[in-house]
């Protein structure tokens, strides 16, 4: 068994579980939103939070970025989704609940993409846990960021 097909198949189980586990965050959301509305707004920001922070524990052991940047990430994208959640006003509650759930998408994506042969993501690299945690910065500040435009 070659290390290629031992890599290929962890991806795709990573990719089933992470895909089932998107989706009932997903549905616990919408549901949630549904049933509490504006005023559920801490609570659905929990709900994708948790759902954003599981995420990247189901998928950081399938990716070759250093572990501490998938719990780094994951920790300030939960938090900007609860201070968003609290700063924002009810006009803009409506923008961000319609982009909070895409949070846990972005390490179900990263860790599904085969590994870079250019060396900045090899799990030892200098750059390529900063690199994940610049992308889940500007990835944050873009979904964000739509509910002030």
């Amino acid at each position: 068994m070659s290390s290629e097909m031992f890599e290929r198949s962890m991806r795709n189980r990573t990719m089933w579980v992470g895909t089932l586990w998107f989706a009932a965050v997903a549905i616990a959301g919408a549901i949630l939103h549904r049933a509490l509305g504006a005023a559920g707004a801490l609570a659905l920001a929990s709900v994708y939070g948790f759902g954003t922070i599981g995420m990247a524990w189901l998928t950081m052991r399938a990716t070759p970025f250093p572990m501490w940047s998938w719990i780094a990430t994951s920790g300030v994208m939960a938090l900007a989704l609860e201070l968003s959640a609290v700063l924002s006003g009810p006009a803009q509650l409506k923008a961000w609940a319609n982009t909070a759930w895409m949070f846990p998408w972005l390490f179900l994506t990263v860790a599904i993409t085969p590994p870079s042969r250019l060396g900045w993501c090899e799990r030892h690299a200098r750059a390529s846990g900063w690199l994940l945690l610049g992308l889940g910065a500007v990835y944050t500040l873009i979904l964000l960021g739509v509910m002030w435009l």
